[in-house]
């Protein structure tokens, strides 16, 4: 009995920050399907906060409170000049309180950040390098299958309608929709962190446990027709492929695919899609849903496309409807330039035009519009200290924890330009997590104050 527990209590302690920093980065999708999937506490925020503030004070250090890692100087200086601005703002400069703006929230938002500030300082690589990227690719793909359990279960989807758990609006017998980028989101990592992990000598069950987490991720990607997503998987392949591919590896794959493995897959690979195209309702789901994709795409290159510049003119073209939105909001961003220098309020462009003053739906255009220049160039330069960083881990792959971090920023840099607000925890978080181990020194605190350089720190 003192010899489980005590293997129970060691094991908690060597795995407990990577599962918990895992979870708190790529577990919304599991959070959504308690909350709402399953109604566990439909609608309720209070819920959500408290299993994503519980996994992030999960990581927290029992012991050497002392020893802090030194992060990435530059990325850390410039998200808290960005973050002067923001809460400068939301204390004295909000124009609109309301739905865009709860106090509340944002004060959450904060605290969450300036914490996780603290607790990524405090965590060691070598506690997490080995076991974070399992972890994430194990929630990842839970989430994935919650949400196809969802919707398997209710009987109103139709191969073709966006995938996601409805929320609950908060009004006795309504709903309303939820968010695909979620769950878009952790098909992506779980899909980018299978790829890593194939990179590794793996048993044979253990590569198909892969592959068959990867076929989930990717059917997920699909039902989620998430747009960001699909072009953070397009630039992620073109990026891998340039780092990892070569004219050996193309010999290799030729010569496998001739062998006789190669061949026994294939033929079974042939025999599946066969049946399922003749014999099942297979070929109908995909080329609905393939219609679907291909209409989405087709709608926002008609509005990238069209001979028409302004803004209004949106509606004269067939387009996907948030990206026509999305371009409207954009234009009225440099609309409200224009406007403020010709009525003299040229100081506006310099400070912003306020905390949420606008929603755009772009959060580097917002940040401009809200915040004025200052916060958006540190904005620009944070994204331009981590590209550095992360063509560099692209080309070294120092670490397998790191090139998955570094390869999943494709996804939050498109996320930047296309969707959501700037002001969430999930990017800024994910900003500090890849400063802190985008460098190898630290301090401890001490009289001294000395600096080591360690590396693996």
């Amino acid at each position: 009995m003192v010899k489980t527990l005590d293997w129970i209590l060691n094991s908690f302690e060597k795995y407990r920050k990577a599962f918990a920093l895992s979870f708190f980065f790529f577990g919304l999708p599991i959070v959504y399907f308690l909350r709402d999937g399953i109604k566990l506490a439909p609608g309720n925020k209070v819920f959500t906060a408290a299993l994503t503030l519980g996994a992030l004070f999960a990581a927290i250090p029992l012991k050497n409170f002392k020893r802090i890692y030194v992060p990435n100087i530059k990325i850390v200086t410039f998200t808290m000049i960005y973050w002067f601005f923001g809460i400068l703002y939301l204390a004295i400069y909000t124009p609109h309180l309301g739905w865009f703006t709860n106090p509340v929230v944002e004060a959450v938002n904060i605290f969450m950040i300036l914490s996780a500030a603290y607790i990524f300082s405090t965590v060691s690589i070598n506690d997490i390098k080995d076991t974070f990227l399992p972890f994430t690719v194990i929630i990842s793909v839970v989430g994935c299958l919650g949400l196809l359990f969802i919707i398997l279960r209710n009987p109103t989807y139709v191969i073709g309608m966006r995938a996601g758990i409805a929320f609950d609006s908060g009004t006795e017998g309504t709903e309303v929709w939820s968010n695909p980028h979620i769950y878009g989101r952790a098909a992506f990592a779980g899909i980018v962190g299978i790829i890593i992990m194939l990179r590794q000598k793996l048993s044979l069950l253990y590569k198909l446990m892969l592959y068959g987490g990867g076929l989930v991720c990717f059917v997920v990607l699909v039902l989620t027709q998430s747009f960001q997503t699909f072009i953070a998987f397009g630039i992620f392949g073109m990026l891998y492929t340039y780092f990892n591919v070569n004219a050996g590896t193309f010999y290799r794959i030729f010569k496998w695919i001739f062998s006789w493995k190669g061949l026994l897959l294939f033929t079974i690979i042939a025999y599946g899609i066969f049946y399922l195209w003749n014999y099942t309702r297979f070929n109908e789901i995909a080329i609905n849903l393939s219609n679907k994709i291909f209409e989405r795409f087709d709608k926002v290159g008609n509005l990238f496309s069209s001979s028409k510049t302004s803004a209004a003119a949106a509606k004269y073209v067939t387009a996907d409807e948030s990206a026509s939105q999305r371009i409207t909001n954009i234009t009225q961003v440099f609309t409200n330039v224009a406007d403020n220098w010709e009525n003299g309020y040229w100081f506006r462009i310099i400070t912003g035009n306020g905390y949420h003053h606008f929603y755009v739906d772009a959060p580097i255009f917002q940040t401009f519009n809200d915040l004025g220049i200052l916060a958006f160039l540190s904005y620009l330069l944070i994204h331009v200290i981590i590209i550095k960083w992360a063509l560099k881990e692209y080309k070294e792959k120092s670490n397998l924890m790191i090139l998955f971090l570094s390869y999943f920023f494709i996804h939050t840099f498109v996320q930047n330009f296309v969707f959501g607000m700037p002001y969430d925890y999930q990017r800024w978080t994910y900003f500090l997590f890849l400063g802190r181990f985008y460098t190898s020194q630290y301090f401890s605190f001490n009289t001294n104050y000395k600096f080591s350089n360690l590396q693996g720190s």
